[in-house]
């Protein structure tokens, strides 16, 4: 079931023809391959990715950019990502991709762009810029999911 409800989750289009019943136990390693190609096709934050390759004009409008790009694609993969959250307690495999791999890839990601940012003096120093950069997914994700569970 969790192999169903996560393929339903990211691909919607998977409920649009009735399903076969009994639902089939997936072949071993597949519902993690697919989490994992989900999560590279994922992977890219455009706004962030630009912000990091050249200095734009208005780190607020960068900021403002990419929090807007974290808070859409939270948004709109809510589901999937309270799944994952939820089972890799249980699934060190699943954890290592979500939490170990993609999140974190994104937090370090968020971190550099703080960083340099402080560093060229274009926004405001931070005590620990890491956890600046946390507090940002963290606060980020909080609402998106706070908007799509309430």
């Amino acid at each position: 079931l969790f192999d169903l409800a996560i393929r339903a989750s990211l691909t919607p289009e998977l409920l649009d023809s009735p399903l076969a019943l009994p639902v089939r136990t997936p072949p071993p390693g597949s519902t993690l391959q697919f989490i994992r190609e989900a999560l590279q096709a994922e992977a890219v934050f455009p706004a962030l990715e630009r912000a990091l390759q050249s200095p734009g004009a208005s780190p607020p409008r960068e900021l403002e950019e990419i929090t807007r790009e974290l808070f859409a694609r939270t948004s709109a993969r809510w589901q999937a990502l309270k799944l994952m959250e939820r089972c890799a307690l249980d699934w060190p495999e699943l954890a290592q991709l979500w939490f170990g791999d993609h999140r974190l890839r994104l937090l370090r990601g968020l971190s550099r762009y703080l960083r340099e940012r402080m560093a060229e003096g274009r926004l405001r120093p931070a005590p620990d810029p890491d956890a600046a950069a946390r507090l940002i997914l963290e606060m980020v994700a909080a609402f998106a999911l706070h908007c799509r569970t309430e």
